[in-house]
């Protein structure tokens, strides 16, 4: 199995790569290959290339690297964006551009979470118990909305 990954890792954005080539390159037969994958991970081996490409796309797609799902498509091996979003959207559960939409709002609370727990910490140095306990109480709720936003 790890040649396997390897192999289809290294071949990810090969638009050509198919399961002959795999087998090819693991000196295997396609019927053997086809059931030590199904036995080991209960998968087809196309369900599993189509796994490591859409893993590897959501990673691409969570560096914020790249900001078109075009250029992430032919990275990991498609050139149709429709079989790209089909194929996205039956591993996730979401279009890719939603998930980039999710990705980069997540990482815009999870900042000003970080910004917010910082000000805190910065202003209670500087002030009289009383206001800090009236201020304890408003940011408490603020800070409890932003961690449940991005947890």
């Amino acid at each position: 199995m790890p040649k396997m990954l390897q192999i289809i890792e290294e071949n990810l954005s090969n638009r050509n790569f198919t399961i002959k080539v795999l087998t090819d390159q693991l000196n295997m037969s396609q019927p053997t290959l086809y059931r030590k994958v199904k036995q080991k991970t209960g998968l087809s081996i196309i369900e599993v290339i189509h796994g490591v490409r859409m893993s590897k796309a959501a990673s691409i797609i969570m560096s914020r690297r790249y900001s078109s799902l075009t250029e992430v498509a032919e990275m990991v091996g498609y050139d149709s964006m429709i079989s790209f979003r089909k194929q996205f959207v039956a591993q996730f559960g979401v279009l890719p551009s939603k998930y980039m939409e999710i990705r980069s709002r997540v990482s815009c609370w999870r900042l000003l979470y970080y910004l917010f727990e910082l000000l805190l910490l910065k202003t209670e140095r500087h002030m009289s118990h009383d206001v800090c306990s009236r201020l304890g109480s408003i940011s408490g709720r603020i800070y409890s909305m932003i961690h449940v936003l991005i947890v």
